[in-house]
């Protein structure tokens, strides 16, 4: 990781990486992980790795000390609730992260293990599924997951000064959608 650190600082590049995908995951982090606190997010910030350059997809065993920490470095996380109900990891908590001000972009993952590339499908379960853990009627609500899938999905990507909303100057590709 801190090579990877190194020839991204060196090329300008984002960084990507997968995190807490699984149950199995977060219970391995606490060895493998343990002079860290049994923490990957500690871990990636001991390597000075937290921060807006890197995107992390899942996070859905994040916990508050966790998310507190990528919300302070300014690190995105897409969610992708389409592959992680296929894959029975779990539900990522979409309600806390953003209490806590983590930015998040929406994401299908890939087809093997999610039955669908639709991000309309991705944005309902980003909506619906917080509900299944916390019940209180608070967001994220429809435009919530709209943020998520375009703005949130830019600065995640980097390009959120080029892309993720209709403005002068940004790029754009538009879909209008019949509602009747």
């Amino acid at each position: 990781m801190a090579e990877i650190a190194s020839l991204a600082a060196d090329t300008g590049s984002r960084l990507f990486s997968h995190i807490y995908i699984s149950r199995a995951e977060r219970l391995h982090a606490r060895t493998a992980f343990a002079a860290h606190g049994g923490s990957m997010v500690r871990y990636l910030a001991s390597l000075d790795l937290l921060g807006p350059e890197l995107t992390l997809a899942h996070g859905v065993w994040l916990d508050d000390d966790e998310i507190g920490m990528l919300a302070g470095s300014g690190t995105s996380v897409v969610i992708n609730p389409l592959s992680n109900l296929k894959t029975r990891n779990g539900v990522a908590p979409i309600r806390s992260m953003l209490d806590a001000g983590v930015n998040l972009g929406i994401g299908c993952d890939n087809c093997s293990c999610s039955d669908a590339q639709n991000i309309f499908q991705a944005m309902k379960l980003f909506s619906l599924l917080p509900a299944i853990s916390d019940p209180d009627p608070a967001t994220p609500w429809a435009i919530t997951a709209f943020d998520a899938a375009t703005i949130g999905g830019a600065a995640a990507l980097g390009l959120g000064r080029q892309v993720g909303a209709i403005a002068p100057g940004m790029l754009a590709d538009l879909t209008v959608l019949d509602l009747d």
